[in-house]
């Protein structure tokens, strides 16, 4: 979860929510599986324990608001990255904390090119239908 929420970072959000770090830790084990093994769904798949670990962690600011934002139907809790967490990775990176301005939603562009469209995205599905597609 560390990796995935770092990754995310490095990816230029400092909002970011449960979903997309359930989303790229997905990513992050299928490149880990190529061997194409099934496993059972895992406790990190589920946000909420993602939310306890990034509050356990010590990886958000638990003193900041806590938005939730609606995208096609599925209820997205947003925390703010711990300015420590940013301030590391960008020190690791020499990348200037301006960069970081992506919005917690930007993720989610379309799932023609998305980068989790093929790890099981709770997403899809319903933005599929409100766009009027068909599954890929």
């Amino acid at each position: 979860m560390i990796k995935a929420t770092k990754n995310l970072i490095r990816q230029g959000f400092r909002l970011l929510s449960t979903t997309h770090i359930v989303l790229e830790m997905k990513s992050i084990a299928s490149k880990i599986n190529s061997e194409g093994y099934k496993f059972e769904p895992a406790k990190w798949e589920n946000p909420a324990w993602v939310g306890r670990h990034l509050r356990t962690y010590d990886l958000v600011d638990t003193n900041a608001l806590h938005n939730r934002h609606w995208l096609f139907g599925k209820s997205l809790r947003i925390y703010p990255v711990k300015n420590k967490i940013l301030d590391e990775i960008l020190n690791e990176n020499s990348v200037d904390r301006k960069l970081l301005e992506r919005l917690p939603l930007d993720f989610c562009r379309g799932c023609e090119t998305c980068a989790y469209r093929l790890v099981g995205c709770p997403i899809m599905k319903p933005r599929l239908a409100a766009e009027g597609k068909n599954l890929i």
